[in-house]
Parts: C-alpha cells; structure tokens; sequence
C-alpha cells in the first residue's frame, strides 16, 4: 500500500508539471500572437501597396511595339490622400531646397497634405523602368522594376518623411495584342510594259510604286505571246530591312513576286505593204507635232503647209525602223534690227521616225508614238528683199527628199544586214 500511494504521488506531481509547462506555453503563444497581430496591423494600416495603381500595357505593331505605364492618380489620391502627411521635416526640406509647383513656391497653408501626396507621387512613380521596352513583339517579356533607391538607404528616409511604408515589387509581364504590321501588295498597281513584237518583245519598263520598290523581271528580252516572266519586289535600297522600311512608311510588302503571261505583243511589221493609210493617221499627228514644236521655237510670224511626201523602211529578223518624210512650205515674217519687215518663204523636208513598229489583226500600227527620232540638220532660212539678202533663222530640216532620208537611215544603217523599201511621193 506504501508504494501504491507513492505511485499516485508521483503520477500526480507529473501531471501537474505537464500542465504548468502547457499552460505557460500557450501563455506565451497568445502574447506572440497578440503582438504578432498588432505590428501586422500597424504595418498594413501605414503600408502603401505601389503596384495596386500600376497597369501595363502593350501597345503598336508585333516588332514594333512598346510598353505603356499606366499609372491610376486619382485613385491613388482618393486612398492615400489621409496617409501622406507633410510632416515637418518635409516641409523644412522643401523650403531649403526651394521647390516650386508650376514655377510658384508651395503655398504650405493654402496646399496641406495636398503637396505631401503630390511630392510622393513624383518621387516613387518617377523610379520605375521597363526593361528591353522597345521595338517588341508578341511573346516577348518585360520587366517592370522600381528604383534601388527605394529600397536602399533612401526608403526609410522617404517613409519617415512622408509618415508612411513603402511596398512594391518587380512585375514581370508576358507581350501580348500588339497588332499585325499593315502590309500592301506591291504589285497593285502594276503594270508590265512591253516593247517589240511577238518573238522579240522586251520588258521595257515596269510602274507601281516605283518611288520605293524596285522591280526587276526575270526575262527581260526575246519574249513571245505564252511566255511567263516573273517579276521580283525589293527595297530600292538593298541594305533596308524591313524595320528600316515600316518607319519610313508605315507598311511592308506581303508579296515579293507575281507571275506575268505575256499576250499582247504586236506581231512584227514585216512590210508597208501591211499598212494602210488610216493606220498612219495617229503617226502623222504626232509627226505634225514635233515639226511644229521646232518652228514655234523661232520668233516671227509664219505660216506652214505639211504634207506627207513618202516613207522610208527598214527591217531584218527582229527588228525595224518606220521613217515618215514630210514636205513642208514655210511662209514668214519677221523684223529685222532695223525695224523692216521681212519675208522668207521656203521648202524643205522633214523626217519622223519610229522603231520596233508591230501591227496587230486589224491592221492597227503599235509603237510609242513619243518614242522618236527626227530631222537635227541644220538649215538656214533666208529672206529676199530689195534691200538685201538676209538669214532669218535656222531650223531642223533638209532641202531634199533624199537628204532626210539618209539622215534617217544613217542611224542604223551599218549595224546589220538589213532590207529597204521606201516610196517617195510625187508631189
């Protein structure tokens, strides 16, 4: 029975230890928690969360985009204007330092707490950059980070003087909705010229947007009616890249080749046999034209009577030459140093001429009727008075059918066996 009782004893005094030890723990446990809760709260209720008033957004062209910062004053104004205090420390800062808002030193009376949120405001959200936030695309990453100084020795310095605590941190944010780069074709407006006939046609030139895109065909010469030629876009300047080109318009190509079949080359004028009179007639005012433009040339007042006199041609396998030879009877009048009136009438001829002449079904001539060559001899004008001979002027021209025609033909005459027919009218 003794060692029943001691038994009880030692039971007893062991569970009573076990209770003291417990009950000072949890004593202890509810003072840390109590005085873990009233510095949380202290610590949220003086705390400014920076990132709460921060947006980012992409904006632009995949490439070219960029990061915009977002920045909610008004909220942030309405939240923290309570927080932010212009404490006296501040206050006598600012006034060593001599700030000023909008040129004008702070009215510390009339502003309060107002110029506390605003110098806050500058301070922080001025400290923000965005990595690598240029010329992004779609799926690129950015990173927003904060200033070192707001975290270094500066941040309790700032909290002190605003009487608040400062939280931010790092966003790291994934590019997305940049829109496509605007892109044109190239070839819109297009337009493949060709020169020569069936069996000899050339690219002669090409029109588009030939002020900023070159192009180039891949089969410039020999072509026939069936032929494809494939034409190449590129950048007139071969080192721009497409970068270089969308700031400088604002676009870039989406194509950079299309396929021409080529159907509308003349067949080649093999004689004047084929030529009818009424074909001639667009030729012959384009003829007029260019005698006409040399005599308006000269001062006077004239006179003249063009008549078409006859034709010279010219071909071989894939090439010709069409020379038109016109008469023309000049009458004009002019004044002399003197003050007298003169008169110079005459008779000379005139060649025009046109190459890789075709001609289609109908019989209709295809040439550039701009494309020309002309009389250049030169040949002098002269008056006849009773009062003495005088040159009046000089002006492109030959005095016989012969002449002009063999300025025409010396152009071309001794490269290559060539077949001539010509036909001098009788007048």
């Amino acid at each position: 029975m003794e060692n029943s009782g001691k038994k009880i004893v030692g039971i007893l005094i062991g569970i009573g230890t076990v209770l003291i030890v417990f009950l000072f723990y949890s004593i202890n446990v509810g003072m840390a928690m109590i005085s873990a809760q009233k510095r949380e709260a202290t610590s949220v209720e003086n705390e400014i969360v920076l990132n709460d008033y921060i947006t980012m957004k992409a904006e632009g062209y995949d490439g070219f985009g960029e990061v915009k910062l977002i920045i909610d004053e008004k909220s942030f104004i309405n939240d923290q204007k309570d927080k932010i205090r212009l404490t006296d420390e501040l206050k006598k800062r600012m006034k060593k330092n001599g700030l000023y808002k909008a040129g004008v030193p702070y009215d510390w009376a009339k502003d309060g707490d107002e110029v506390a949120v605003e110098l806050f405001m500058e301070y922080v959200f001025d400290e923000i950059a965005i990595s690598n936030n240029h010329e992004l695309s779609n799926g690129d990453t950015v990173v927003l980070s904060w200033s070192p100084d707001l975290w270094g020795k500066e941040k309790a310095q700032t909290e002190s003087l605003f009487g608040v605590k400062i939280a931010a941190n790092d966003i790291t944010m994934r590019v997305e909705g940049l829109k496509e780069i605007p892109t044109f074709d190239p070839f819109e407006e297009y337009e493949l010229v060709l020169s020569g006939c069936d069996g000899y046609g050339r690219v002669k030139n090409v029109t588009g947007y030939e002020d900023r895109i070159h192009y180039e065909a891949d089969s410039a010469s020999g072509l026939s009616n069936g032929d494809e030629v494939t034409v190449t876009a590129s950048y007139l300047d071969y080192r721009m890249t497409d970068k270089e080109y969308f700031r400088m318009f604002g676009e870039i190509p989406r194509v950079w080749q299309k396929t021409f079949r080529i159907s509308t080359l003349p067949k080649h004028l093999q004689t004047m046999e084929w030529v009818s009179p009424q074909s001639l007639t667009k030729l012959h005012e384009k003829a007029e034209e260019v005698i006409f433009s040399g005599l308006d040339d000269d001062d006077g007042i004239y006179t003249a009577d063009v008549r078409y006199a006859g034709y010279s041609f010219a071909v071989r396998e894939n090439e010709n030459y069409m020379t038109l030879i016109y008469e023309v009877d000049y009458d004009g009048q002019f004044e002399d140093y003197m003050g007298r009136m003169r008169t110079c009438r005459m008779k000379y001829y005139y060649y025009v001429q046109w190459e890789d002449v075709g001609i289609e079904e109908d019989g209709t001539l295809v040439c550039d009727p701009e494309e020309v060559n002309y009389s250049r001899s030169n040949l002098k004008l002269y008056s006849s008075e009773d009062f003495g001979e005088w040159v009046y002027a000089n002006i492109d021209g030959h005095k016989t059918w012969e002449d002009a025609k063999d300025e025409a033909i010396s152009r071309f005459s001794e490269y290559g066996d060539w077949t001539f027919t010509e036909n001098k009218f009788q007048q």
